[in-house]
Protein backbone atom coordinates (compact mmCIF):
# COMPACT_ATOMS: atom_id res chain seq x y z
CA UNK A 1 0.00 0.00 0.00
CA UNK A 2 3.01 2.28 0.10
CA UNK A 3 3.21 4.34 -3.13
CA UNK A 4 6.03 3.12 -5.36
CA UNK A 5 7.48 5.36 -8.10
CA UNK A 6 6.90 4.09 -11.61
CA UNK A 7 6.91 5.48 -15.12
CA UNK A 8 4.92 2.74 -16.84
CA UNK A 9 1.13 2.73 -17.11
CA UNK A 10 1.14 -1.06 -16.94
CA UNK A 11 2.85 -0.91 -13.53
CA UNK A 12 0.26 1.55 -12.27
CA UNK A 13 -2.60 -0.63 -13.50
CA UNK A 14 -1.07 -3.65 -11.76
CA UNK A 15 -0.73 -1.59 -8.57
CA UNK A 16 -4.41 -0.63 -8.73
CA UNK A 17 -5.45 -4.24 -9.33
CA UNK A 18 -3.16 -5.43 -6.52
CA UNK A 19 -4.63 -2.88 -4.11
CA UNK A 20 -8.16 -4.01 -5.03
CA UNK A 21 -7.28 -7.64 -4.39
CA UNK A 22 -5.60 -6.68 -1.13
CA UNK A 23 -8.70 -4.78 0.00
CA UNK A 24 -11.02 -7.69 -0.82
CA UNK A 25 -8.80 -10.11 1.10
CA UNK A 26 -8.05 -7.79 4.02
CA UNK A 27 -11.68 -6.92 4.74
CA UNK A 28 -12.96 -10.38 5.76
CA UNK A 29 -9.64 -11.22 7.41
CA UNK A 30 -9.79 -8.05 9.51
CA UNK A 31 -13.40 -8.70 10.46
CA UNK A 32 -12.35 -12.15 11.65
CA UNK A 33 -9.47 -10.73 13.68
CA UNK A 34 -11.79 -8.21 15.33
CA UNK A 35 -14.25 -10.95 16.31
CA UNK A 36 -11.42 -13.18 17.60
CA UNK A 37 -10.17 -10.23 19.67
CA UNK A 38 -13.55 -9.66 21.32
CA UNK A 39 -13.87 -6.26 19.65
CA UNK A 40 -16.83 -4.91 17.65
CA UNK A 41 -16.61 -5.94 13.99
CA UNK A 42 -16.84 -2.28 12.96
CA UNK A 43 -13.52 -1.63 14.69
CA UNK A 44 -11.90 -3.69 11.92
CA UNK A 45 -12.80 -0.94 9.46
CA UNK A 46 -10.93 1.58 11.61
CA UNK A 47 -7.89 -0.68 11.77
CA UNK A 48 -7.90 -1.22 8.00
CA UNK A 49 -8.08 2.52 7.41
CA UNK A 50 -5.27 3.44 9.80
CA UNK A 51 -3.10 0.52 8.72
CA UNK A 52 -3.54 1.06 5.01
CA UNK A 53 -3.69 4.81 4.61
CA UNK A 54 -1.74 6.20 7.56
CA UNK A 55 0.85 3.51 8.30
CA UNK A 56 1.24 2.81 4.58
CA UNK A 57 2.10 6.43 3.90
CA UNK A 58 4.68 6.59 6.71
CA UNK A 59 6.05 3.05 6.51
CA UNK A 60 9.73 2.24 6.47
CA UNK A 61 9.00 -1.20 5.01
CA UNK A 62 7.53 -0.68 1.51
CA UNK A 63 6.56 -4.33 0.95
CA UNK A 64 4.78 -4.84 4.28
CA UNK A 65 1.02 -4.45 4.52
CA UNK A 66 -0.27 -3.16 7.86
CA UNK A 67 -3.60 -3.98 9.45
CA UNK A 68 -5.18 -5.94 12.32
CA UNK A 69 -2.68 -8.49 13.61
CA UNK A 70 -4.05 -12.02 13.91
CA UNK A 71 -1.12 -12.97 16.11
CA UNK A 72 -2.20 -10.42 18.74
CA UNK A 73 -5.87 -11.43 18.87
CA UNK A 74 -5.43 -13.67 21.93
CA UNK A 75 -3.64 -10.91 23.85
CA UNK A 76 -6.25 -8.29 22.94
CA UNK A 77 -9.05 -10.70 23.84
CA UNK A 78 -7.53 -11.04 27.31
CA UNK A 79 -7.39 -7.24 27.68
CA UNK A 80 -11.02 -6.90 26.55
CA UNK A 81 -12.08 -9.54 29.09
CA UNK A 82 -10.16 -7.92 31.94
CA UNK A 83 -10.60 -4.20 31.23
CA UNK A 84 -13.46 -3.83 28.74
CA UNK A 85 -13.35 -2.62 25.15
CA UNK A 86 -13.38 1.08 26.09
CA UNK A 87 -10.23 0.68 28.20
CA UNK A 88 -8.61 -1.29 25.37
CA UNK A 89 -8.92 1.74 23.09
CA UNK A 90 -6.82 3.64 25.63
CA UNK A 91 -4.36 0.72 25.90
CA UNK A 92 -3.91 0.63 22.12
CA UNK A 93 -3.30 4.38 21.95
CA UNK A 94 -0.79 4.21 24.81
CA UNK A 95 0.95 1.27 23.14
CA UNK A 96 1.31 3.39 20.02
CA UNK A 97 2.98 6.13 22.06
CA UNK A 98 5.45 3.59 23.44
CA UNK A 99 6.23 2.42 19.89
CA UNK A 100 6.89 5.97 18.74
CA UNK A 101 9.27 6.47 21.68
CA UNK A 102 11.07 3.22 20.80
CA UNK A 103 11.42 4.39 17.21
CA UNK A 104 12.73 7.82 18.19
CA UNK A 105 15.27 6.10 20.45
CA UNK A 106 16.30 4.05 17.39
CA UNK A 107 15.84 0.77 19.23
CA UNK A 108 14.36 -0.89 16.18
CA UNK A 109 17.86 -1.56 14.87
CA UNK A 110 18.22 -4.43 17.34
CA UNK A 111 15.94 -6.52 15.15
CA UNK A 112 18.94 -6.85 12.82
CA UNK A 113 20.59 -9.01 15.49
CA UNK A 114 17.86 -11.64 15.36
CA UNK A 115 18.97 -14.78 13.44
CA UNK A 116 17.19 -15.74 10.22
CA UNK A 117 16.04 -19.04 11.75
CA UNK A 118 14.19 -17.14 14.47
CA UNK A 119 12.46 -14.99 11.85
CA UNK A 120 11.36 -18.06 9.94
CA UNK A 121 10.14 -19.65 13.16
CA UNK A 122 8.09 -16.59 14.11
CA UNK A 123 6.45 -16.43 10.68
CA UNK A 124 5.73 -20.16 10.82
CA UNK A 125 4.14 -19.79 14.25
CA UNK A 126 1.98 -16.88 13.08
CA UNK A 127 0.92 -18.91 10.05
CA UNK A 128 -0.03 -21.90 12.21
CA UNK A 129 -2.06 -19.66 14.53
CA UNK A 130 -3.98 -18.24 11.59
CA UNK A 131 -4.56 -21.67 10.01
CA UNK A 132 -5.71 -23.23 13.28
CA UNK A 133 -8.28 -20.48 13.77
CA UNK A 134 -9.47 -20.29 10.18
CA UNK A 135 -10.12 -24.03 9.98
CA UNK A 136 -12.91 -23.47 12.50
CA UNK A 137 -14.24 -20.64 10.35
CA UNK A 138 -14.08 -22.94 7.30
CA UNK A 139 -16.35 -25.36 9.18
CA UNK A 140 -18.80 -22.54 9.91
CA UNK A 141 -17.88 -22.11 13.57
CA UNK A 142 -16.28 -19.34 15.57
CA UNK A 143 -12.70 -19.48 16.82
CA UNK A 144 -12.93 -21.20 20.25
CA UNK A 145 -10.15 -19.27 21.98
CA UNK A 146 -6.37 -19.25 22.07
CA UNK A 147 -4.29 -21.18 19.49
CA UNK A 148 -3.95 -24.25 21.74
CA UNK A 149 -7.72 -24.43 22.20
CA UNK A 150 -8.19 -24.02 18.44
CA UNK A 151 -6.06 -27.10 17.80
CA UNK A 152 -7.69 -29.11 20.60
CA UNK A 153 -11.23 -28.44 19.33
CA UNK A 154 -10.60 -29.02 15.61
CA UNK A 155 -11.83 -32.60 15.71
CA UNK A 156 -15.08 -31.69 17.47
CA UNK A 157 -15.70 -28.76 15.13
CA UNK A 158 -15.37 -30.77 11.92
CA UNK A 159 -17.19 -33.77 13.38
CA UNK A 160 -20.18 -31.56 14.19
CA UNK A 161 -20.14 -30.00 10.73
CA UNK A 162 -19.67 -33.21 8.71
CA UNK A 163 -22.33 -35.08 10.70
CA UNK A 164 -24.97 -32.43 9.98
CA UNK A 165 -25.35 -32.22 6.16
CA UNK A 166 -27.67 -29.46 5.06
CA UNK A 167 -26.98 -27.38 8.16
CA UNK A 168 -25.64 -23.81 7.94
CA UNK A 169 -22.27 -25.11 9.13
CA UNK A 170 -22.15 -27.73 6.36
CA UNK A 171 -23.13 -25.20 3.69
CA UNK A 172 -20.46 -22.81 4.97
CA UNK A 173 -17.84 -25.55 4.69
CA UNK A 174 -18.88 -26.42 1.11
CA UNK A 175 -18.69 -22.75 0.17
CA UNK A 176 -15.25 -22.43 1.74
CA UNK A 177 -13.94 -25.51 -0.05
CA UNK A 178 -15.35 -24.21 -3.35
CA UNK A 179 -13.65 -20.87 -2.76
CA UNK A 180 -10.32 -22.57 -2.10
CA UNK A 181 -10.72 -24.71 -5.23
CA UNK A 182 -11.29 -21.63 -7.39
CA UNK A 183 -8.37 -19.80 -5.83
CA UNK A 184 -5.99 -22.71 -6.44
CA UNK A 185 -7.11 -23.64 -9.96
CA UNK A 186 -7.99 -20.26 -11.50
CA UNK A 187 -4.71 -19.60 -13.30
CA UNK A 188 -4.80 -23.06 -14.90
CA UNK A 189 -8.47 -23.25 -15.83
CA UNK A 190 -9.42 -19.64 -16.61
CA UNK A 191 -9.89 -19.02 -20.34
CA UNK A 192 -7.75 -16.61 -22.33
CA UNK A 193 -7.27 -13.12 -21.01
CA UNK A 194 -9.24 -13.89 -17.85
CA UNK A 195 -6.04 -15.39 -16.50
CA UNK A 196 -4.78 -11.86 -15.73
CA UNK A 197 -7.50 -11.52 -13.08
CA UNK A 198 -6.02 -12.44 -9.67
CA UNK A 199 -7.53 -15.69 -8.39
CA UNK A 200 -8.71 -14.05 -5.17
CA UNK A 201 -11.28 -11.93 -7.04
CA UNK A 202 -13.34 -14.76 -8.60
CA UNK A 203 -12.94 -16.79 -5.41
CA UNK A 204 -14.41 -14.06 -3.22
CA UNK A 205 -17.10 -13.33 -5.85
CA UNK A 206 -18.14 -17.00 -5.81
CA UNK A 207 -18.34 -17.09 -2.01
CA UNK A 208 -20.39 -13.88 -1.92
CA UNK A 209 -22.92 -15.03 -4.52
CA UNK A 210 -23.11 -18.59 -3.19
CA UNK A 211 -23.98 -17.47 0.34
CA UNK A 212 -26.20 -14.53 -0.59
CA UNK A 213 -29.45 -16.25 0.39
CA UNK A 214 -28.06 -19.16 2.39
CA UNK A 215 -28.46 -19.28 6.19
CA UNK A 216 -24.71 -19.57 6.75
CA UNK A 217 -22.99 -17.78 9.63
CA UNK A 218 -22.18 -14.21 8.62
CA UNK A 219 -20.35 -11.28 10.18
CA UNK A 220 -22.86 -8.55 10.98
CA UNK A 221 -21.63 -4.97 11.30
CA UNK A 222 -23.81 -3.94 14.19
CA UNK A 223 -23.96 -0.34 15.33
CA UNK A 224 -20.64 0.01 17.17
CA UNK A 225 -22.24 2.29 19.73
CA UNK A 226 -20.98 5.59 21.06
CA UNK A 227 -17.51 4.35 21.97
CA UNK A 228 -16.01 7.78 21.37
CA UNK A 229 -18.05 9.43 24.11
CA UNK A 230 -17.54 6.49 26.47
CA UNK A 231 -13.80 6.43 25.82
CA UNK A 232 -13.44 10.17 26.45
CA UNK A 233 -15.38 9.87 29.70
CA UNK A 234 -13.34 6.85 30.75
CA UNK A 235 -10.09 8.60 29.85
CA UNK A 236 -11.00 11.64 31.93
CA UNK A 237 -11.83 9.35 34.83
CA UNK A 238 -8.55 7.49 34.42
CA UNK A 239 -6.57 10.73 34.50
CA UNK A 240 -8.40 12.23 37.47
CA UNK A 241 -8.29 9.05 39.55
CA UNK A 242 -4.82 7.93 38.45
CA UNK A 243 -6.39 4.65 37.30
CA UNK A 244 -4.52 4.99 34.01
CA UNK A 245 -1.46 3.67 35.83
CA UNK A 246 -3.06 0.20 35.80
CA UNK A 247 -3.16 0.29 32.00
CA UNK A 248 0.50 1.18 31.54
CA UNK A 249 1.73 -2.39 31.98
CA UNK A 250 -0.78 -3.88 29.48
CA UNK A 251 0.03 -1.05 27.04
CA UNK A 252 3.79 -1.61 27.38
CA UNK A 253 3.35 -5.35 26.89
CA UNK A 254 1.18 -4.81 23.83
CA UNK A 255 3.72 -2.35 22.40
CA UNK A 256 6.61 -4.79 22.82
CA UNK A 257 4.77 -7.77 21.34
CA UNK A 258 3.30 -5.74 18.46
CA UNK A 259 6.67 -4.14 17.73
CA UNK A 260 8.44 -7.49 17.71
CA UNK A 261 5.85 -9.04 15.39
CA UNK A 262 5.87 -6.05 13.02
CA UNK A 263 9.64 -5.73 12.82
CA UNK A 264 10.22 -9.46 12.53
CA UNK A 265 7.73 -9.59 9.67
CA UNK A 266 9.33 -6.58 7.99
CA UNK A 267 12.77 -8.14 8.35
CA UNK A 268 11.57 -11.48 6.97
CA UNK A 269 9.95 -9.80 3.96
CA UNK A 270 13.16 -7.82 3.43
CA UNK A 271 15.14 -11.08 3.31
CA UNK A 272 12.71 -12.53 0.77
CA UNK A 273 12.95 -9.38 -1.33
CA UNK A 274 16.73 -9.55 -1.47
CA UNK A 275 16.55 -13.25 -2.26
CA UNK A 276 14.50 -12.41 -5.34
CA UNK A 277 16.72 -9.42 -6.18
CA UNK A 278 14.04 -6.82 -5.40
CA UNK A 279 15.71 -3.58 -4.30
CA UNK A 280 13.98 -2.49 -1.09
CA UNK A 281 15.28 -0.11 1.57
CA UNK A 282 14.11 -1.24 5.01
CA UNK A 283 14.10 1.41 7.75
CA UNK A 284 13.10 -0.41 10.93
CA UNK A 285 12.95 2.69 13.14
CA UNK A 286 10.72 4.54 10.71
CA UNK A 287 8.51 1.44 10.44
CA UNK A 288 8.32 1.26 14.22
CA UNK A 289 7.20 4.91 14.46
CA UNK A 290 4.70 4.39 11.63
CA UNK A 291 3.19 1.41 13.47
CA UNK A 292 3.04 3.49 16.64
CA UNK A 293 1.29 6.35 14.88
CA UNK A 294 -1.20 3.91 13.39
CA UNK A 295 -1.97 2.43 16.81
CA UNK A 296 -2.37 5.86 18.37
CA UNK A 297 -4.84 6.91 15.68
CA UNK A 298 -6.62 3.54 15.77
CA UNK A 299 -7.09 3.81 19.54
CA UNK A 300 -8.22 7.42 19.29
Amino acid sequence: MTPMPTSRASDRSRDVLASLVLFIIALPLSLGVAMASGAPAASAIVAIFTGGLLVGALSGAPLVVSGPAAGLSALVLQFVSEHGFTAVTVIVAMAGVFQIILGIARLGRYVELIPKTVLEGVLTAIGLIIVAGQLHVLAGHGIPGNPLQSIQHLHNTFAETVMSPGSPYFMAMLTGLGTIAIDVSWTRLAPGKLKIIPAALPAVFFATVATWNLPVPKVILHDPGNHSSAAITAFQSLIHNWDWFHLVIPAAGLALVASAESLLTARAVDLLAHKHHIPVALNVNRELMAQGFGNVMSGV
